[in-house]
Order: structure tokens, then sequence, then C-alpha cells
């Protein structure tokens, strides 16, 4: 008679009617019913110390961010409910029974929810992944239940991705999803992933697995700080300047690093995904899911560092007259911020369905083309010229014994060519429908750079960016304290203005200089400190 009682209730919130003003009444509708109705965490029975008979706000400020009583969940890091994440969430643990097929239930996390009775509907536990992945907010429609409904009544398609078996011993998995997508449409989501590292570590391969839907995944790493400015939970919203970037897939690929280099995961790390997919499907919800295994080293194990860049030309208008556009950028550190060259393992190109051709070139001293170190028409494996470039399957360039040595001061210029067959002008833009036109570049730091100055090299100057528009800085270090004098002069030799002129205690030290009332042109920089003496060239264009 009981379990009659709850089918009428489940019935009756079923297809989430819109009478609910929020998602998380509606995941409240089903905790209610499947937990407190049926008498396991009420006022008279707070199983683990939840009582669902209370408040609507009450009941939030118990399940969201609060440690579990569980003692296996605790050990494990779970939390009731980990905004952004239903794999670290206790509570989604619990009530899953088999909807996601890696999240087993352990004998020592407890019964399944709910207690004794068979599992809610595959789309009642749908919607609390969901308001957990959205970030589990308690305000707010974040999750479209009309997509996940049509899902689950027959018409969805998953990714063909299969969950792979745990990660082996001395790594780490990440399950991103899953994720949902209406026909014919596309998106692209961020989302944060806290590491909760024991120590920092170095990692020397990422094997990951994403549908072939996707466009392309990328791993961020937020800068110190960063996380905080960005909500948890899935988000449509970039972060930009606050994030360094790490890797990027454009398919399934096993990354295995050279011996003795490995990327350095801070302790605290907090890294940001990308991940971006496209449903071309006309009447059919494709589900995407994303697992990637980290392998990880200690952090003192001997070896150089992997460093990572996604270097972009955004000036790429493309006329829709079907005819061949080619762009060229030539990528060149004017700031001179690195003083040591690039020992550069791998190259790979991306750009959207418009592409034809994608180079790139050593740039000479000069400007001009150097030796090419990347044809566009190869394959994946860049085994052999096929031809033609493949956008979608774009070449990936490994430079082994030895790597590519790239002076980044003269730098590299990268060559793209266009066709669009389409029916109106596009340009640099983050959908399909729009183009792109960019590398990406791993490297490690090699010898320093041949005829750098020993002025350079003693107080680590830099002036920069170099050209600069309304402004530019200055960084250096001092070995001793000493007496240092800065001065700007115009091509004509004329002081413009004294930027120091002070003793200075022995450390870094930095400057920031409003050049907006400056003409554009040519200007030096004079640096005396001490006995040494230097000038630094810089120019202004706006």
């Amino acid at each position: 008679m009981k379990r009659k009682c709850l089918s009428v209730v489940l019935l009756a919130i079923s297809s989430f009617t819109a009478s609910a003003q929020n998602t998380f009444d509606n995941v409240r509708a089903l905790f209610i019913a499947n937990c407190n109705t049926v008498g396991c965490h009420n006022t008279n029975n707070n199983a683990g110390n939840l009582d669902l008979s209370l408040s609507a706000a009450v009941i939030y400020t118990q399940l969201v961010n609060v440690t579990p009583v569980n003692p296996a969940a605790v050990t494990a890091g779970y939390k009731r409910v980990w905004p952004g994440d239903p794999h670290r969430s206790f509570l989604f643990r619990k009530c899953n029974q088999g909807l996601d097929p890696d999240m087993t239930l352990a004998q020592n996390e407890g019964a399944a929810m709910p207690k004794n009775l068979p599992a809610m509907a595959a789309n009642e536990r749908e919607l609390i992944r969901q308001w957990i992945m959205f970030g589990a907010p308690q305000t707010g429609v974040v999750v479209d239940t009309a997509v996940i409904n049509t899902f689950y009544r027959g018409k969805g398609k998953v990714g063909n991705v299969v969950a792979p078996p745990p990660a082996p011993a001395g790594a780490f998995q990440v399950h991103l999803g899953r994720m949902f997508l209406p026909p014919v449409s596309e998106i692209e989501y961020f989302i944060k992933y806290k590491l909760n590292l024991p120590d920092t570590v170095k990692v020397n391969r990422v094997d990951l697995k994403m549908p072939t839907e996707s466009h392309h995944f990328i791993i961020y790493k937020f800068l110190p700080g960063g996380a905080a400015l960005f909500p948890e939970g899935l988000r449509v919203n970039s972060s930009g300047n606050y994030v360094s970037f790490t890797n990027a897939w454009q398919q399934t690929y096993d990354l295995q690093l050279p011996a003795s280099t490995a990327y350095l995961y801070e302790k605290n790390a907090i890294l940001d995904l990308n991940f971006h997919f496209k449903n071309i499907n006309t009447d059919t919800v494709l589900a995407a899911d994303v697992y990637f295994d980290v392998y990880t080293q200690p952090k003192n194990t001997p070896g150089e560092i992997m460093f990572s860049d996604l270097i972009a030309n955004y000036v790429i208008p493309i006329p829709n007259d079907n005819l061949d556009h080619t762009f060229s950028q030539s990528d060149v550190d004017f700031a001179h911020n690195n003083w040591r060259n690039w020992n550069v393992w791998m190259l790979t190109s991306h750009t959207h369905k418009y592409g034809k051709d994608f180079d790139i070139f050593l740039r000479n001293a000069n400007g001009t083309d150097g030796q090419q170190i990347y044809e566009g028409f190869y394959d994946t494996d860049y085994i052999f010229n096929q031809g033609y470039y493949d956008w979608q399957h774009p070449p990936i360039k490994k430079f082994e014994n030895p790597f590519q040595v790239v002076n980044p001061w003269n730098g590299l210029i990268q060559r793209a060519t266009f066709r669009n067959y389409g029916n109106v002008p596009v340009s640099f833009g983050l959908t399909t429908d729009d183009e792109m036109m960019l590398y990406y570049i791993q490297y490690t730091l090699g010898d320093g750079i041949t005829g750098l100055s020993e002025m350079d090299k003693k107080y680590f100057f830099k002036a920069y960016p170099n050209p600069f528009t309304h402004e530019f800085e200055i960084n250096y270090s001092l070995e001793n304290e000493g007496k240092v004098s800065i001065e700007l002069f115009n091509i004509l030799g004329e002081k413009i203005v004294d930027v120091v002129e002070e003793s200075q205690s022995k450390g870094s030290h930095n400057y920031k200089l409003n050049t907006s009332q400056y003409s554009n042109g040519v200007y030096m920089l004079k640096v005396t400190v001490g006995d040494d003496l230097f000038v630094k060239r810089l120019l202004k264009a706006n």
C-alpha cells in the first residue's frame, strides 16, 4: 500500500511540470517523495542526520557542500552534493543505481536510495545528476527537463565513448558528464575541476576518450585566485586570462610525453575543462561523456617541465566567394620575456570546416620564412603526405631525438588557407559556423638565447609589451642594494620622463608607465644600475 502511494506521487512529478519555480524545487520534490514520505529522512528518523521534512532553505543547507556521515564517503572526500561533480556527490552515488556505470556503490557506503524500494525513474535520477552538473544552485531553472525527458523516452543517442576501466595505480581518472544537447545545436561548456591532490605531482601521460561528435576538449589550469571568479558547474563563459593552457584534443588520443619530461600539477591546482560538441541529428537528443586518465609521478622525479601554448591568428576575414584565401602571422616574443630557447616536442593545428591547409615555419630574424617544420597535408600521425588538409583530424607532428629548437625572439610563422563555400562571410569565432586559425605547441626550455645582453642576463630586465600602446611595464631584479636610474627618451634624444631615480633594495622591482599621452614612434629606455648602463629600444604603435 505504501508503494502504491509513492507511485502516485512520482506520477505527479515524473514529467517535471512547470509549477516548480526552479530546478532545486523539482529535485527536492523527488527527495521528499522517495526519502521523506517513505520514512527514512524525516523528523522521526533522520538517517544520516538528514531531515527532508524541513523548509526548502534548510534542506538545501543540509545537502550542498556538506560532509556526509558515512565514514567511507568521508575517507573518499565526498560531499553530500559537490556542486559541479556528481561523481563526488554521495547523495547521487546513493540514488544512481546503474544510471552512471562507473559509479558502483561500495558495500561500506550503505544501502542505495530509496532504501528497500526500486530505483527512481531514469529521467528523475538524471534530473538530480544534471542539477549537480550545473552547480546545484538553490534558485533558477538550470536544467532543460524537456531535453532529458525526450532522451529517456527513446529519442536519444549516446556519444560513442565506452566507460574505460578504473585508472591504474599511480593514475587518477576524471569523468566529465553526462551532458545533453538538443537536436541541431552545438555548445561549448567550461567547468571547474578541483584536483584535491595530496601533494604537487608531475604528469607524464594523459589518456583521453571523447565522442566523435566532439569538436575539441581542452584542459586549462587556473592561475592563483582565478578559480574563485567563476561559478561552480557547467557554464558557457570562458575563463580567459585567468588560466594557463595545458592540453588540447580534437579526437580520442593517448598523450604520452617523452621520457624525462612532465607537466607540473601543483597540490592546490584547479583545472578548467572545456568541451565543445555538436548535435547534427534533426530529432534526437545527444548525450556526451568525456573520460581522461592522468598518470602521475612524485614531484622530485628528475626531468624537464613540459610547457604548452595555444597561439592564434584572430584576424582572418574570409569572404564567401569559394576562392582560396591565405593568412599569415608572425608569432614572436617582441617583449623578450623568454630568455631561453624553446625545445619543441609537438605541434598540431586547428581550423574549422573551411580550412584547406596549415603550415608552420621557423621565422628568420628579418621576418622572412625559414625552414618549414609543419605540413598540414600529412595524416594525423604525421607518417605520410595524404595530399589534403583534414581539418577534423589535423596532423600531430612530434620532434623526437632531437626536439626542434626555436628562438622565441625570432619566433614562428603560421600560414593557413581557407575556402569559404558557404552563404555568408566568416571570421574568427567559437562555433563551427565561424572559423579559427591557431596551433598548439608543447616545449621544454632549452639553452639560453645566444647574443643575449649581459645586462639582461644580470638583471633579468624586461620591458613589455613591445610594441606597446597605452602603457608598458618594467621588471628587473637586483642582486644587491644599489642606485637605479631609468629614463625614457624619444628618438631625438629628448628626455620624456624619469621613471626611477632612487636607491633600491635587493630583490625584484616592478613599474608601470602610462604612455597614452605620447605619440607613436620609437623610444629609448636608458637604465643605469650602479656603474652598469644599458639601453632598451621600444616602439609605440596603436
